[in-house]
């Protein structure tokens, strides 16, 4: 029996080529959607799991209670590892990481390549983390002051066709490493993927804060902490016992910790949930693709279905049970599903390297191992094999032979309550409406939200804004002698140095302001910046005045932004003072954003700093329009004269910048504009369908009219009334769809849809609709009703 229905199968596979094409290609569009979307939210859910003992891993974080929020830091001191190490029995094993941040090494006097991924590290890294040595012992390898472990492609860059164990490699610390170890390459789905590792005492020889390693220091935010749990332990009563573990070190202490999992730490380090959405979000889409796909598969089933009525009614006659149809018919629809699966195999391994470049992530896939997308793709194959044919094969074998042979078979033949079978086909087709209309308002919410934040009003003027980077020895003197040189360019409007910088470094800490107790409190950002700060930002004062060397009290005197006189409760806070008294405000300025635009403005406050080039700092140089690369290169010459050993390096400010865009948001905004042109094709094409459809069941319906006087204007009324209907139920229910997707979209500022962009995607639809209804509409009226109606 199964060898006659795979025969009959491809009897008509061949016999209707164009149905048979259309339906496989529609299901393997969607499927194929459906897997791409699959590996990328497995690659994003899976993050590192190259680590052996990830499920027992666990990064310290600080919880910053401030009075008027909380902040989660994920850096912690530097003794804190080796305190929870011999106080926490339940604790396992814990490492110290510190990150170089950027670093210029070299195997030559001259430095030459700058690295981003290095970190300072002890031994106890390597049982807590796993690497895979090739050369050197674990247990040694950072043992000793000046060592370093480099990565086979690190060590190949530095050290080409040599053997690199036991070289040299220099640092723009001025300092001579020593390759102690080289180890494996690490895969990329790591949240900590170093290409090289120092050794952590090797810290003190490097950083100007001689402090970081005393108790009470315990708590300060430079170092990052991992632990691993002993077995059988709970995660829970660990928190509990940590959570003021730093309370006996720091007084007044409003920093708890506590153990974030290793597999959590890719979506939610920060504790919010803003990839877990986008990937419920592309997970959606995913499923309305495939559910796309399968109603245009009923539809074209069902539009088939008088194209097979003689046969279906000849089997019946001859015996053939409703259950055998049945059988038959959904096993075709089986047999569609699977050819499509196996072709959308084929495009996932073909399309996966550009997918890949397009949403910048290194996914693999290997069929002959990788079981669980096996798994994925069967259960696909079988979900959709049966949801898209069930319906047609209740429907086909359901035909009554009577009929059939009579030719009076009618989708849309009155039952005797009144009912109209056709129902289901219109439900359909007014889903497909729907899913498109909410995926199109959702891609258009996200190409605005993301088009938002990055054209957002920052609060300063970033066009035209130089950074300088200053790598190694910092020289002896004040920042105004290098202006006073920079100044000199015609082409160089302004310069600040400062210790922070929007979007380059931010120092958070607790204040007390005048008038209040000893418990009030807030949580304030804070800068050291130099009177030309303010000027060369372009940024504007709300209140008050800038700094000025005209008053000598400016050394006490600070600027606060917008939303810290809010958070103050003052209306003029001119005069007043904060932080135990040391610092007289003297302005407001209009608040900016000191990081991404994802995250609100906090309050924040500016102090004059000393100037001194030696203590390091932000470089911001304001120019103008004209000879930029010249310009730039005239900045580099005049810092190599100010710093003749250091590596200089400048760029414009949003050069590096993650203005809260350039992360999964970017990563969203591609995949729902990809899938959405995607959705909306595979509902064309099923609209097309349903309109081609319907219009030549009503043919002969049409040639009676124009017989009987019929206009055309009122018969295109009539073919398109039906639609019409549809069409006004589905705008109503995709609109509410489209707009939960812009409402619960996470961040503190948010693009706001306005009926424009309902309009717009509510006209592309109609436009779609309007023209497949025209079309085949005007070849029905325009037909000649002698054709129509030749064999009445």
């Amino acid at each position: 029996m199964f060898r006659n229905y795979v025969k009959m199968f491809l009897r008509n596979f061949w016999k209707h080529l164009g149905y048979s094409i259309s339906n496989i290609s529609s299901l393997a569009v969607g499927m194929t959607s459906c897997f791409l979307i699959f590996l990328f939210v497995r690659y994003e859910t899976n993050w590192n799991q190259y680590n052996t003992n990830y499920q027992k891993t666990y990064r310290v974080q600080q919880k910053v209670l401030f009075k008027n929020n909380v902040e989660i830091d994920g850096q912690t001191g530097y003794r804190l590892a080796s305190e929870l190490k011999n106080q926490i029995p339940e604790i396992e094993n814990a490492c110290t990481i510190g990150f170089t941040w950027s670093e210029y090494l070299s195997t030559s006097d001259k430095l030459t390549f700058s690295e981003k991924q290095g970190c300072y590290a002890d031994s106890n890294l390597f049982k807590v983390l796993t690497f895979e040595f090739v050369r050197g012992n674990p247990q040694t390898a950072l043992s000793e002051p000046f060592s370093v472990v480099l990565t086979e492609e690190m060590a190949n860059k530095y050290f080409p066709g040599e053997n690199a164990f036991g070289k040299i490699i220099k640092s723009s610390k001025n300092k001579s490493l020593k390759v102690t170890g080289i180890i494996k390459n690490l895969p990329y789905d790591l949240d900590f993927r170093p290409s090289y590792i120092v050794s952590l005492s090797t810290y003190k020889e490097t950083t100007g804060w001689k402090d970081y390693d005393k108790l009470e220091n315990i708590g300060s935010s430079i170092f990052f902490t991992i632990v691993t749990l002993k077995p059988n332990v709970s995660l829970k009563s660990v928190n509990d016992k940590i959570y003021n573990f730093t309370d006996k070190y720091v007084p007044n202490n409003i920093k708890k910790i506590y153990l974030k999992p290793l597999s959590e730490l890719h979506l939610t380090a920060d504790e919010r949930n803003d990839i877990e959405i986008a990937l419920y979000y592309i997970s959606g889409f995913a499923v309305f693709v495939l559910i796309l796909a399968c109603i245009n598969s009923i539809n074209l089933s069902t539009a088939n279905s008088f194209l097979r009525k003689k046969e279906i009614g000849i089997r019946k006659v001859i015996g053939a049970s409703r259950a055998v149809l049945f059988t038959q018919f959904i096993g075709e629809s089986l047999l569609f599903a699977f050819l499509a699966t196996l072709i959308a195999a084929v495009l996932v391994i073909a399309l996966l390297p550009a997918f890949n470049t397009v949403v910048q992530r290194h996914m693999q896939i290997e069929l002959a191992k990788d079981y669980k997308f096996i798994l994925y793709m069967l259960s696909a194959f079988l979900v959709t094999g049966f949801l898209s044919g069930v319906y047609p094969a209740i429907y086909l074998s359901g035909f009554q032979p009577v009929h059939v042979i009579k030719g009076n078979l009618s989708l849309s033949k009155k039952t005797k309550t009144g009912s109209s079978k056709g129902f289901l086909r219109k439900t359909l087709v007014t889903v497909q409406f729907c899913i498109s209309i909410s995926l199109l308002v959702g891609t258009t919410y996200v190409i605005n939200q993301v088009h938002y934040m990055k054209n957002k009003d920052l609060g300063f003027a970033k066009k035209d804004l130089m950074i300088a980077r200053v790598f190694g020895n910092l020289n002896d003197g004040k920042f105004e002698s290098l202006r006073n040189e920079l100044m000199q360019n015609p082409n160089i409007e302004d310069a600040a140095f400062s210790n922070n910088a929007p979007f380059h470094g931010n120092w958070e800490k607790e204040i007390n302001w005048e008038g209040a107790t000893t418990l009030d409190k807030i949580g304030i950002n804070y800068n050291l910046i130099d009177y030309n700060f303010i000027n060369t930002y372009k940024m504007k004062m709300e209140l008050g005045r800038n700094f000025s060397r005209q008053f000598s009290t400016d050394t006490s005197a600070c600027i606060i932004n917008e939303t810290a006189r809010k958070a103050l409760r003052w209306k003029n806070p001119l005069g007043k003072k904060i932080d135990n008294n040391r610092y007289t405000i003297i302005g407001v300025v209009k608040d900016f954003h000191q990081y991404s635009v994802h995250e609100k403005i906090p309050p924040y406050y500016m102090v004059l700093n000393s100037g001194n080039l030696k203590e390091g700092g932000v470089f911001a140089i304001r120019i103008n329009s004209i000879n930029k690369e010249n310009t730039i290169a005239d900045i580099t010459r005049q810092f190599r004269q100010f710093f003749p050993e250091a590596i200089i390096e400048v760029t414009t400010f949003d050069n590096d910048i993650d203005i809260g865009t350039k992360g999964v948001w970017e990563i969203v905004e591609k995949v729902f504009i990809m899938f959405a042109i995607i959705a909306v094709l595979l509902a064309a094409n099923g609209l097309f369908g349903m309109i081609s459809f319907s219009t030549q069941r009503r043919i002969k319906e049409v040639g009676v009219r124009k017989v009987f006087g019929a206009k055309s204007y009122q018969l295109y009324i009539t073919m398109s009334k039906e639609l019409f209907w549809i069409f006004i139920f589905s705008v109503i229910a995709g609109i509410q769809a489209g707009y939960f997707v812009s409402r619960t979209t996470p961040g503190a500022y948010k693009y706001q849809m306005n009926v424009t962009d309902y309009l717009l995607c509510i006209g592309m639809i109609v436009f779609t609709a309007f023209a497949a209804s025209v079309y085949h509409t005007t070849k029905a009226v325009m037909a000649n009703p002698v054709d129509t109606l030749r064999y009445e």
